[in-house]
């Protein structure tokens, strides 16, 4: 190599790497700082798209400013940008991101599209876009518009938008229903008195039926999980079989910051004699089932989609090993034996912040060979929220 890479040019090389692991938890941060001070007032596509690993893979949504008049009919099939084909820009974007399905990485890197077609095809401020009509093939040219110009043109809302609670209820009475909208496995402190005054609503109100949505749902707190189910299980249960940890330098060092702020924390003592590299595997004892008052006996219904990951996916593979209740939607983004647990750290040339995941769980009921999400019992394409 004859001269030095740029941390953009060496992320096109290294991303393509890792995302062969299939882990999106081991993953190398994007570097947007730099692309953005390159790039201070880049080009946006003038169109909302939708993206699918299945035909049609692009289809056209509408445009991005309400005074754009577009010919293109929406949901239309996009087989062309720039000259590239559909299929090649999703495949591209998939091997620029990394995560266990396909799903996910699609949907996750296409939300960095106007990125994605700068780096990889240097397209930025002038679109051709092929697209099937009812009058059969046709082309159009479009003009990208830049940051500020969108920043400008752009409708101002009445009020901002108040921040979305990670978890929420709603009574549906002329269904006898209620639907929980659980958008993060979070603040455990605020969900325990959310769940203790949810379910003794739902007992008082004698509602039979509970749907939990968790379409958009991408995990966190794996204890909040484990309360969580003790609302619903008869019997002591757990969420996983076993974990396999490998230990590092790095990971003692993660875990001994955090017991420096958290006294309680016993995890750095265990850790602390074991050799670097050494792997061992764990199973893990069944959670004692609480006696409680308030616990759910209706009909359950839990919504999932690629975007239903990490301890949300875990607490649906709950639901489903025990027959706790039905999955609807699509296949979980996380899947039922999968990585986690993240060390972060920087690599020494470049100072690129990098996440590794040091610990491969299995969840109840998942075989050694089940790298595949949760499979819902009711397939149905619900969407993301």
């Amino acid at each position: 190599m004859d001269k030095p890479l740029s941390s953009l040019s060496f992320y096109q090389l290294i991303e393509l790497v890792l995302v062969k692991l299939e882990d999106g938890h081991t993953d190398l941060a994007m570097p947007l700082s730099e692309f953005y001070t390159l790039y201070p007032n880049p080009f946006r596509i003038p169109v909302r798209l939708k993206f699918s690993i299945k035909k049609p893979y692009i289809s056209y949504q509408g445009p991005i400013l309400p005074d754009l008049d577009i010919a293109i009919p929406v949901n239309g099939e996009i087989l062309l940008i720039n000259n590239i084909a559909s299929k090649t820009i999703i495949n591209d974007i998939m091997k620029m991101t990394s995560g266990e399905s396909q799903e996910f990485r699609l949907a996750f890197g296409s939300s960095f599209f106007q990125f994605h077609l700068k780096l990889l095809y240097n397209i930025d401020s002038s679109y051709t876009i092929t697209y099937a009509s009812g009058q059969g093939i046709k082309k159009i040219a479009l003009a990208g518009i830049s940051g500020k110009e969108f920043k400008a043109r752009k409708p101002k809302k009445s009020q901002a938008s108040p921040s979305q609670a990670p978890y929420s209820l709603r009574l549906v009475d002329s269904l006898n229903a209620a639907m929980i909208d659980f958008r993060s496995f979070e603040e455990k402190p605020s969900f325990l008195r959310f769940a203790d005054s949810t379910f003794s609503l739902l007992k008082q109100q004698k509602v039979d039926k509970l749907i939990i949505d968790l379409r958009s749902n991408l995990g966190g707190d794996s204890e909040i999980g484990d309360e969580f189910l003790q609302y619903f299980v008869k019997s002591d249960f757990n969420r996983y079989a076993k974990v396999v940890t490998k230990y590092s330098r790095l990971q003692r060092e993660r875990y001994k910051n955090n017991a420096n702020k958290d006294k309680s924390s016993s995890s750095y003592e265990v850790m602390i004699s074991k050799r670097n590299g050494s792997i061992e595997v764990e199973e893990y004892p069944f959670i004692k089932r609480k006696n409680l008052s308030n616990q759910f006996d209706g009909q359950l219904f839990v919504l999932t989609s690629p975007f239903t990951f990490s301890s949300a996916a875990d607490f649906t593979q709950a639901i489903h090993h025990y027959k706790l209740g039905k999955v609807v939607g699509q296949q979980t983004g996380g899947l039922i034996v999968s990585f986690g647990d993240i060390i972060t750290t920087h690599l020494a040339v470049t100072n690129m912040e990098v996440t590794i995941s040091h610990n491969l769980y299995y969840n109840m009921g998942a075989k050694e060979t089940d790298f595949r999400g949760v499979i819902p019992d009711i397939l149905w394409n619900t969407g993301r929220l």
